[in-house]
């Protein structure tokens, strides 16, 4: 689907403004930060193509899913998409989130070359290792009868909210506050707070205080971390 299909696709639907079209997956018209008009595929709460007149954008958000990757390889014209040891590739190339491509699958953003994969493959597999041990310290502390709740001790960048319920961090996109708690082994409450929450439970404060599932909170906690700390590795 390139801008023209998708905007004769939301122009047939009853709002003008916002069509379903799949299983969680809807296509919106969307203005991005310039001010220029575009269309969205929203998979979500994540655009994860949006849909300009000569060029499209892919970003999964950092939710690279069966799901996502489905959306992009029918959604997105010219686009192949494949899996190889952990990372995803796009015509062949090396795919990051933001990558531009025009709609016959041309890239107009730059690639990254067989060395660069293999540096940022072996960084990845670097972090994740460092997430996984903060991880499973975290549920040692959250286990301790001592182990406190969020308040305004905690990690502002944790603990505060925008309107949106959005947390101060994820909406200044800064992670270097996370990348200082594991460096600095901090178990910050509100983080905890944030990761069962993003994680889909319905009461994440009675698994807080009960302290059980302590495997679905190790889950919780570390698929948190790699969705924002994955992404900003830099090649």
């Amino acid at each position: 689907m390139n801008f023209t299909e998708a905007r004769e696709t939301l122009e047939r639907g009853r709002n003008p403004e916002r069509r379903k079209i799949y299983n969680n997956t809807t296509l919106e018209r969307l203005e991005d930060s310039d001010g220029n008009f575009y269309l969205g595929l929203r998979l979500h709460d994540t655009v994860i193509i949006k849909y300009y007149p000569e060029r499209m954008i892919l970003d999964s958000g950092g939710w690279r899913t069966v799901t996502t990757k489905a959306r992009f390889s029918a959604y997105a014209p010219n686009v192949g998409v494949s899996a190889r040891q952990g990372e995803w590739f796009i015509n062949g190339e090396l795919f990051y989130d933001g990558i531009e491509l025009d709609y016959d699958g041309n890239f107009l953003s730059d690639t990254i070359s067989e060395s660069d994969i293999k540096t940022k493959a072996k960084e990845v597999r670097r972090v994740k290792r460092v997430i996984k041990k903060y991880a499973k310290a975290f549920v040692v502390e959250w286990q301790k009868d001592d182990f406190p709740l969020s308040s305004n001790a905690d990690c502002w960048y944790c603990l505060w909210k925008k309107s949106d319920d959005t947390a101060l961090g994820d909406h200044w996109n800064d992670t270097v506050h996370l990348l200082s708690h594991i460096e600095e082994s901090y178990f910050v409450p509100s983080l905890l707070m944030n990761a069962l929450i993003e994680q889909g439970y319905n009461d994440p404060a009675l698994i807080y205080q009960l302290k059980y599932l302590d495997d679905n909170v190790y889950r919780a906690l570390y698929r948190y971390l790699v969705k924002r700390l994955i992404p900003d590795i830099q090649v």
